[in-house]
């Protein structure tokens, strides 16, 4: 009899053979969600995958579950214009409903009826609600969908010293220097405040009031990619980041799901 703790909590990982004996110990699937996008000059394309990742290998220890393949695209509707093309690649809204709707519908028949869909990208959160929507109301499943920069509020008030921050600022790259450090490139960060539109994306990482406009976004805002200030990063500042989040997220399964 083969035991979940001696495999690889990674259905990517596994024989057919292994994820059914895998199934028998349980029943919630995690399910990553990322993009392929620029972020600046210092870190990696792949920064909203390493970062779901990494949380999504810490909770599935937490709670004995099974961590789905990730998906790897988005929606990329703020970097798609010329300036930021090269190294940005963008899912359509229809097509994200769908690949996620898919995937989730194919856990489920695997029987995974407890899905968590961790998203590291801010382009994807309403195709993610739409699809989570669709497949709830069709299957009964339970399906948690996080955003994972709106659950540590208390800890980034006690780390974060930058004022502002939207994109590969001071929290972004620290939360990757906790996961990958081998890939940031902290001697390329530069730090830079474009001008926003009125009330559009206050802080992305403190709340506060947003109009929530839609714009192109391209070097005509950020000349770096840059929406923040890096040079402020440190991976002690991740490593609490990361670990609040986990926290947030146990204790939702532990509350809601396993009364």
């Amino acid at each position: 009899m083969l035991e979940l703790a001696n495999l690889n909590s990674e259905i990517n990982g596994m024989t057919w053979q292994e994820l059914s004996e895998a199934l028998k110990r349980s029943d919630i699937a995690i399910l990553p969600v990322g993009s392929v996008e620029q972020h600046g000059p210092h870190l990696p394309l792949s920064s909203d995958q390493i970062v779901p990742m990494e949380i999504a290998r810490r909770v599935a220890k937490r709670i004995n579950a099974l961590i789905a393949p990730i998906i790897p695209w988005g929606d990329e509707w703020a970097f798609i214009f010329k300036e930021w093309r090269t190294g940005t690649f963008h899912l359509r809204p229809e097509t994200m409903i769908n690949l996620v709707e898919d995937i989730c519908n194919s856990l489920i028949g695997n029987g995974l009826k407890k899905i968590i869909i961790i998203n590291g990208h801010g382009g994807n959160p309403p195709h993610i609600s739409l699809a989570a929507e669709k497949v709830v109301l069709k299957t009964g499943a339970k399906i948690l969908a996080v955003n994972w920069w709106m659950l540590h509020s208390k800890v980034t008030s006690e780390v974060k010293e930058s004022k502002w921050e939207i994109h590969a600022g001071e929290l972004e790259t620290s939360v990757v220097l906790a996961a990958r450090p081998d890939l940031v490139h902290m001697d390329r960060a530069v730090a830079e405040i474009p001008k926003m539109p009125y009330m559009t994306y206050p802080d992305n990482w403190s709340g506060g009031d947003n109009i929530g406009y839609l714009y192109p976004v391209g070097v005509n805002v950020s000349a770096s990619g840059v929406f923040g200030d890096p040079s402020k990063a440190s991976k002690e500042k991740g490593e609490k980041i990361i670990d609040a989040v986990v926290e947030n997220i146990v204790t939702f399964v532990e509350r809601e799901w396993r009364p």
